[in-house]
């Protein structure tokens, strides 16, 4: 429903602006640039609208009637980000799961900021090849694909998931005190179950990665404050944290 929202507002803004381009009240093109009276001038600004709107039309009438590809990823074999954007992508405006998709693709912009910024603080404050430095860059790698396999995970969770049937089957039955469930009943109870703990697996898995950003945000703050950059006991105790929050990410995968 959503993405058709989005095609009529498209098409109201299309709209809009050939109005605006073609009405001899505001731009005033002609709607028959190949009268031999129009200017040759105005004439190709006229074609060149009408291609543009016309291109604009086709496109995003193709884009919202196409159907998501379904791929199903291998969290340990996917390499990095662009492994598994373009499939959350796909499913963005899918109802019930959309929502999970478009935070994955952010929390994936946002691992590559931090593991940008923080490989110019490791650098800056240990200097690269120390070891310090690849102690830092080594855990700071591993929380990358740790969350990068987190959304292989729910994506392919987000392309199981049937919207169309969850959305169907509304609210389980309510019993009466007293009363014994039928098969139906217990049916129903069970499908809607499971949908409920398929969407609570993927809430967990946004909020694994979630702890995991605020920990390497943590760590980039505290290279900011970290006033004697030998200090191993202190190095190694913002490792371990991280480390150990990895471990417990990683039950997902």
């Amino acid at each position: 429903m959503l993405k058709y929202l989005k095609l009529l507002a498209v098409y109201v803004v299309l709209a809009v602006v050939a109005v605006v381009l073609y009405a001899p009240w505001f731009v005033g093109l002609p709607l028959n640039p190949f009268d031999p009276t129009v200017p040759l001038l105005d004439a190709g600004i006229s074609v060149l609208a009408a291609i543009g709107l016309g291109g604009v039309f086709v496109g995003a009438t193709l884009h919202a009637l196409r159907t998501p590809r379904y791929q199903l990823l291998e969290s340990s074999s996917v390499a990095g980000p662009d492994d598994v954007r373009p499939v959350l992508a796909d499913y963005q405006d899918v109802p019930q799961v959309g929502g999970f998709a478009a935070d994955a693709l952010a929390q994936l912009d946002s691992m590559e900021r931090k593991h940008a910024r923080l490989t110019r603080a490791l650098d800056a404050k240990f200097g690269e090849g120390s070891l310090s430095y690849d102690r830092f860059a080594g855990v700071v790698g591993q929380a990358e694909s740790t969350i990068v396999r987190n959304c292989a995970v729910l994506c392919n969770k987000v392309q199981a998931f049937d919207a169309d049937a969850f959305r169907a089957q509304g609210k389980p039955p309510k019993l009466t005190r007293g009363s014994s469930p039928s098969d139906d009943d217990d049916l129903a109870i069970e499908r809607r179950r499971l949908y409920e703990t398929s969407l609570d697996e993927m809430r967990a898995i946004l909020t694994a990665n979630e702890r995991l950003l605020l920990e390497l945000a943590k760590l980039e703050d505290e290279l900011s404050d970290l006033e004697d950059s030998s200090n191993q006991a202190a190095n190694g105790a913002m490792v371990q944290e991280i480390q150990e929050l990895i471990d417990q990410t990683k039950l997902y995968q």
